[in-house]
């Protein structure tokens, strides 16, 4: 492979992976929605909890109900995870950085070669592409793990907060 064919392979892969970011964080929306509408269900069925007089639906009632809630805030660690990375995604700097990296750290080292100074300059951003693609690649699986988990989480709390719900409606009829 050409120097040519790995700085467009390098920078394909790179773009890659910040198109991979953008659909990644756009797959939270409907974990969030879920999150949201199972917070207020949890609202509702404490306002109502079963007393403890009630007998078996009050245990089963807050089993189910606090596995339920421990699942949640299980599920809110995994968006947090996902949401918000602790390692913060590579982006190249912005052009006029750059030309002034070129202009006055690179310049004067290559003096009149010019040929010099623009492989040079090619390498320096050959590197940001290999660093960014790397890191981000990198994040971007962290973030792909972290919603798979927030996925089984809020799946599970939903399965959870319904069976607590049966207990509740045995003991409120």
């Amino acid at each position: 492979m050409d120097d040519k064919a790995r700085f467009s392979l390098y920078e394909k892969l790179y773009f890659h992976e910040i198109d991979r970011k953008e659909k990644l964080l756009s797959r939270l929306s409907m974990p969030l929605a879920m999150i949201a509408g199972l917070l207020s269900f949890f609202g509702y069925l404490l306002s109502k909890a079963p007393v403890s007089d009630t007998g078996w639906p009050y245990v089963f009632f807050w089993v189910f109900y606090d596995c339920a809630f421990i699942s949640f805030a299980l599920a809110l660690w995994y968006f947090r995870k996902a949401w918000i990375r602790g390692n913060f995604d590579y982006v190249l700097p912005v052009l006029s950085r750059l030309e002034d990296h070129r202009e006055r750290e690179l310049k004067p080292h290559f003096q009149s070669d010019v040929e010099g100074l623009d492989a040079y300059f090619e390498t320096v951003i050959l590197d940001y592409y290999v660093r960014g693609a790397t890191i981000n690649a990198t994040n971007n699986d962290e973030r792909t793990n972290a919603i798979d988990q927030l996925s089984k989480f809020v799946a599970l709390c939903a399965v959870l907060a319904m069976l607590s719900f049966i207990p509740f409606f045995i003991a409120s009829h």
